[in-house]
């Protein structure tokens, strides 16, 4: 990752919710973005949640997963605490949570 002084792992987020791919990035110290690696996962997908190295792991939490997120108003202050992302682990009820069946 250009320009990123920590490691990150990226969860790929699919049309329903749920994780279909995780992947590790590390930093990378080149002084041009087009030699560092570019991540992509197996699947299609259409959101990416980037959190520091091991959060997912330290939580449980894998493919196959949903991520669910509130509706934020139109007009957020910029006082905001802003989006508050739940990830709740695919055998917690997934279809009442996140995810259709």
């Amino acid at each position: 990752m250009y320009r990123t002084l920590i490691p990150l792992d990226i969860a790929f987020i699919d049309e329903a919710g749920r994780i279909v791919d995780i992947r590790r990035m590390a930093p990378c110290t080149s002084a041009s973005a087009r030699d560092c690696p570019v991540t992509r996962p197996d699947a299609p997908y259409q959101a990416a949640l980037e959190v520091n190295a091991g959060v997912f792991e330290a939580h449980g939490i894998a493919v196959g997963d949903c991520v669910s997120w509130p509706v934020m108003a139109v007009n957020v202050s910029s006082t905001s605490p802003g989006l508050v992302l739940r990830l709740r682990r695919a055998a917690e009820s997934p279809a009442s949570f996140c995810c259709p069946a």
